[in-house]
C-alpha cells in the first residue's frame, strides 16, 4: 500500500541535476523529493508525496483537508510542526533523514 503525504513546496531546484528535485516542508522539517512527474511545479504549491516522488499537485483546500486527516490520526501534531511527527512520517515518504545517502542528507553532503 502506498501512502501519500501532503507537503508544501519551498524551493524548486533549477541546477539541472540528473533528476529534477524540490525542497518540501513536512511538519516543520525540510526534505528533498524528486519532481520528474510534475514539470509544472512551482514554489508554494502543495504536492502529494509518495516514496520520495512528488506525484500530484493538490489545491490548498485538498492539502489542508489531508493534513487535518493526518492530525486526526495522531501522525501529525495539532500545530503540524512537531519534530517527532516529521520523524514518524519521513519513512512514509521513502526517506530516512538520519541515514547518509538518502535524498535528505545527500543534498547537504554534496554542498
Amino acid at each position: 500500500m502506498c501512502v501519500g503525504v501532503p507537503c508544501k513546496v519551498l524551493a524548486v531546484d533549477t541546477a539541472g541535476g540528473p533528476l529534477p528535485m524540490a525542497t518540501i516542508s513536512l511538519a516543520g522539517a525540510e526534505q528533498q523529493v524528486c519532481t520528474a512527474y510534475l514539470p509544472e511545479l512551482a514554489v508554494g504549491d502543495y504536492v502529494l508525496v509518495q516514496n520520495g516522488f512528488a506525484m500530484s499537485v493538490l489545491s490548498e483546500a485538498e492539502a489542508l483537508e489531508s493534513i487535518a486527516a493526518w492530525q486526526s490520526l495522531g501522525v501529525l501534531g495539532a500545530d503540524g510542526t512537531a519534530a517527532e511527527s516529521a520523524a514518524a512520517v519521513f519513512p512514509l515518504l521513502g526517506h530516512d533523514p538520519a541515514v547518509a545517502g538518502t535524498p535528505a542528507t545527500s543534498a547537504k553532503e554534496s554542498r
